[in-house]
């Protein structure tokens, strides 16, 4: 990867104090490096309550995504951030936390950035059709002494991609119109803001199951592969079929080659055929 001359560090005190004007509640911290936001998070949530904690860090050496992929990002250049939540409401509704987060990205790309970004069930938001996020929730414990871990990643000022990536990966800066943001890069600072707000409310989901049925709605429209065919592996068994939807707690519905509606809870290895 390249990127701009410029490397605006993340500024702690600013972010406190911009998320405390608007009422948010998150604690902020910005590290300046860790191996993973996700891992420093669940460590010391098995040791003290982290709930309504953030953690970003400028550089992550061992950041992950799901299935334990590796997770790259450039020192202050993109957003690597991880929040724990104790959603306060039955397990089943924990799974409502990964398309939460996801119609938060967009929503907030879209507030700044006038971007209008779709989601990769269940986990990846994308801008024309190239990933420019990554999400990776993690449970743990379970009752009142289990949390959940949520981490993002944010291709934010990228110039350029190698290797696979190079086909299937963007950045916000690639992304935008502007030829300004595309010489200079963007100021992270608005996007962090903008996404504290808008996982705050997104959030508000978990437990209001009116909240959640708008959110859903929502992340439909934004569904980047309706009515198309992929295959994936579930439980290590690999299967096809056409996307349909979404559930009311928002697994996919897929119409297999044999003709059946299959919902699909978790899934790996999802790509187009």
């Amino acid at each position: 990867m390249t990127w701009p001359e410029r490397n605006q560090t993340l500024d702690e005190r600013a972010l406190r104090e911009a998320c405390e004007e608007r009422g948010l509640g998150w604690r902020i911290r910005v590290l300046s490096e860790t191996v993973s936001t996700n891992d420093l998070l669940r460590d010391e949530g098995r040791a003290r309550d982290v709930s309504g904690e953030v953690v970003f860090a400028e550089i992550q050496t061992g950041g992950r995504g799901r299935r334990d992929h590796v997770w790259m990002g450039a020192a202050g250049r993109d957003l690597l951030f991880s929040l724990a939540l104790k959603p306060g409401t039955v397990v089943e509704k924990w799974t409502r936390v990964t398309q939460l987060t996801a119609l938060a990205v967009c929503r907030a790309l879209e507030r700044e950035l006038g971007l209008r970004a779709e989601i990769k069930w269940p986990n990846d938001v994308l801008i024309g059709g190239r990933k420019v996020c990554g999400i990776l929730v993690e449970s743990f414990g379970r009752g009142s002494g289990g949390f959940l871990v949520v981490g993002v990643g944010l291709n934010v000022n990228a110039t350029a991609f190698e290797g696979e990536l190079a086909e299937t990966a963007t950045s916000l800066r690639l992304a935008c119109d502007s030829e300004v943001v595309r010489e200079r890069g963007l100021d992270r600072m608005p996007l962090a803001v903008a996404l504290m707000e808008e996982l705050r409310a997104a959030f508000e989901g978990v437990v209001d199951d009116e909240v959640f049925r708008r959110c859903l709605q929502d992340v439909g429209e934004r569904n980047a592969w309706l009515g198309r065919q992929v295959k994936m592996r579930v439980d290590g068994v690999e299967c096809w079929g056409r996307v349909m939807g979404l559930t009311e707690e928002g697994a996919l519905r897929l119409l297999t080659g044999e003709g059946e509606e299959r919902v699909i809870h978790s899934a790996e290895q999802v790509r187009l055929i």
